[in-house]
């Protein structure tokens, strides 16, 4: 027991002995001005000792490791951003599909913007992928002279003699028709997508007569240009209605066969018929492909 009690008083002793040697040792320090003058701390250290003590704080704070609660925030904001970005995405998509339903419009060289020419059917709910039409590489090609009255000069005369032109989307291409002399004709519905020239409406839905059969690899007709095919997006130049068919759809022949009749691809780009068949002859002045608006805005100042 003697032992322990005097255990206990020596380190009394020494914790006495030492708290009065660290008080003596701190008054004999000097002020805080001078010790800064002789150990001037860096920017760097005082930033570093900065965020240590925001850190330290935060710490006590929130009693957990900071790693933890930027995650738990960072988790917080995903869970309130994404049910934002799908209603925001969701109703951007409809209104696009409002506007592209809309938009299209006639463009009547006397009063509209070639502008508003758009590359959406008028009247459809979803989007439709253009059919492009395959080059013609194995013949089958109608032998057929054309009259030279009916062959346009420029785009300007085959523009004067269309009754009327109308760009479109094929609908229907499902009927054909052996005629007396043994020629089949194929018939194919066009909705109206926009009206350059005649009295037709937009979104009028019109039959179209081609002399010729489709085939599987290649069409047999006139100049082996291809015959018009569901989804096939067209500027065609048309005759004035001969008559109706059982589908009470007026009937529209093409001017020139195949002169009149010219496909667009998915970047409205349009092309001639020398582009699908090398039997096929061009306009003089429309001999490669052109965009859209440059070929109406040709056709509406000629």
């Amino acid at each position: 027991m003697n032992e322990s009690v005097n255990n206990g008083r020596i380190d009394v002793i020494i914790t006495k002995a030492f708290s009065s040697y660290q008080d003596d040792y701190l008054d004999s320090l000097p002020p805080d001005g001078e010790l800064n003058g002789k150990y001037p701390i860096s920017e760097k250290e005082l930033r570093f000792f900065e965020r240590f003590q925001k850190k330290t704080e935060r710490r006590k704070k929130y009693g957990k490791p900071l790693p933890i609660i930027y995650m738990r925030r960072a988790a917080v904001a995903v869970l309130i951003a994404v049910p934002v970005f799908l209603a925001v995405f969701v109703m951007n998509a409809g209104a696009r599909t409002t506007v592209k339903n809309a938009a299209v419009t006639d463009i009547n060289p006397d009063n509209s913007a070639v502008s508003d020419v758009l590359n959406t059917p008028p009247s459809a709910e979803t989007e439709v992928t253009i059919a492009f039409p395959k080059v013609n590489k194995s013949g089958g090609a109608i032998m057929a002279t054309i009259s030279s009255e009916k062959i346009p000069r420029n785009l300007k005369d085959l523009f004067d003699k269309a009754y009327a032109v109308v760009l479109g989307y094929v609908v229907n291409d499902e009927r054909e028709e052996t005629g007396d002399s043994g020629l089949t004709f194929s018939y194919s519905d066009v909705e109206a997508e926009a009206v350059i020239k005649g009295e037709l409406s937009t979104g009028e839905v019109i039959c179209i007569e081609e002399t010729g059969k489709r085939g599987e690899t290649a069409d047999s007709s006139i100049g082996g240009v291809p015959l018009l095919r569901k989804n096939n997006r067209v500027l065609l130049f048309l005759k004035r209605p001969s008559g109706n068919l059982n589908n009470d759809l007026p009937v529209y022949g093409i001017v020139g066969c195949y002169y009149g009749k010219m496909f667009l691809d998915e970047n409205d780009v349009v092309y001639p018929a020398s582009y699908f068949s090398k039997e096929a002859d061009n306009i003089p002045d429309f001999t490669e492909q052109a965009a859209l608006d440059e070929l109406l805005l040709k056709l509406k100042s000629e």
